[in-house]
């Protein structure tokens, strides 16, 4: 192999912004990747502790509640509401610097089964989601929305808000609405 060659392969490890195709970042905690295994299937689990019957999130050893260790990832239920919302404008990271060139990502912290979660939003399956002037005006405090996990990329779980008339009930429409916003 000439140095052109090895030149190539530093370069596409150095800079990753040479890169055809960048990931998401992928580093999790072992809690984080029991997430993203307990999601696999893009069915809503959360953790719910046995003996106090509070939902955990994010992922923990022990309820933040009752300090049981007993808790098991349980199916929940996706609905939920906007508490507040954010735009991306600027990222570290490869993959996000090249999807916020082509507009801001949108993100939303949800308050869904008692716990906040943060998300990021499906702009498109909202009325008006793609054009808006202010993500704030378009969605509102206490707008209702449905979250589901799908994998990206690298194959772990992140959370997906979408209108609360979307449809989601099959891995094709969830798969469809995650393809939209490029996270696959």
């Amino acid at each position: 192999m000439g140095s052109k060659h090895i030149k190539r392969r530093v370069l596409n490890y150095e800079k990753p912004w040479i890169r055809k195709s960048p990931k998401p970042p992928k580093v999790r905690t072992l809690m984080g990747e029991s997430f993203s295994a307990a999601n696999y299937q893009g069915i809503l689990k959360l953790q719910h502790c046995e003996e106090c019957d509070s939902v955990n999130y994010p992922p923990r050893e022990r309820c933040f509640n009752c300090l049981s260790d007993e808790l098991i990832w349980r199916e929940t239920d996706p609905d939920g509401v906007i508490l507040s919302t954010t735009e991306l404008h600027h990222s570290q990271w490869e993959y996000f610097k090249r999807k916020i060139g082509q507009q801001p990502w949108a993100m939303a912290s949800v308050l869904l089964a008692g716990q906040k979660l943060f998300v990021h939003l499906a702009m498109h399956t909202f009325e008006g989601g793609n054009e808006y002037k202010s993500l704030a005006e378009l969605l509102p405090k206490g707008t209702s929305v449905k979250v589901f996990t799908q994998s990206d990329v690298t194959y772990k779980s992140v959370l997906i808000a979408v209108s609360a008339n979307t449809q989601i009930d099959t891995v094709a429409q969830r798969v469809r609405i995650v393809e939209k916003m490029g996270l696959r």
